[in-house]
């Protein structure tokens, strides 16, 4: 049963010009299927510093094939 791995990470990046917030998604796939979800966490914070809109999520999304 092979497993694929993405993170997802969140970003707000202001709003509109309605006044809507607007949000953008950064994937990495390829993630190793065995990684913590702790040490996953650590990873998606320690890389939200480095980036100049506000981290508002991190997702883990994992995949199974089933044959």
């Amino acid at each position: 049963m092979m497993q694929q791995t993405r993170l997802t990470l969140q970003f707000h990046h202001g709003v509109d010009v309605f006044g809507e917030n607007i949000f953008k998604d950064k994937r990495f796939n390829n993630i190793k299927g065995t990684s913590l979800d702790v040490d996953l966490e650590e990873t998606a914070l320690a890389l939200g510093t480095l980036q100049k809109h506000s981290l508002i999520g991190v997702v883990r999304n994992n995949s199974y094939s089933l044959a």
